[in-house]
């Protein structure tokens, strides 16, 4: 980090009051209604390793943790509009399944648009919930 910002630990309390505070969905649900309403919507999650991650087995839950074989990690899952701006992030642990995020996400989608995803949210859940 530049000498410009405060020590990284000051960052990171800003990040985790503002998480708790809402700013963060706030601002994305700001973002996405920029330019109207989304006709596509796409559906997508990654893996995140986490470096360090003292004490995974307490409170795993929690902090949205979960064993996988390259070590501890996350699972980011995703919505986005055509214009790749984002609509709804949610946090799983990794060791989850895309149906566990989809099932978050499903009520962020819009009742007009065409939702795109992979192979790991194909089900028929998913297909009745996007169709009702």
């Amino acid at each position: 980090m530049s000498n410009i910002y405060r020590p990284r630990k000051s960052l990171y309390d800003w990040f985790v009051r503002w998480t708790e505070k809402g700013v963060w969905t706030d601002v994305f649900d700001t973002l996405s209604q920029i330019g109207g309403p989304a006709l596509k919507v796409m559906i997508d999650s990654t893996a995140v390793q986490h470096r360090v991650a003292h004490g995974v087995n307490r409170g795993a839950q929690t902090h949205a943790m979960g064993r996988v074989r390259w070590g501890p990690g996350s699972k980011i899952h995703g919505l986005s509009d055509n214009w790749k701006r984002p609509i709804a992030l949610y946090r799983t642990s990794a060791n989850v399944s895309d149906f566990a995020g989809a099932e978050a996400l499903l009520p962020r989608i819009p009742k007009n648009g065409v939702l795109h995803g992979d192979k790991g949210y194909d089900s028929d859940h998913i297909r009745r919930t996007v169709a009702a």
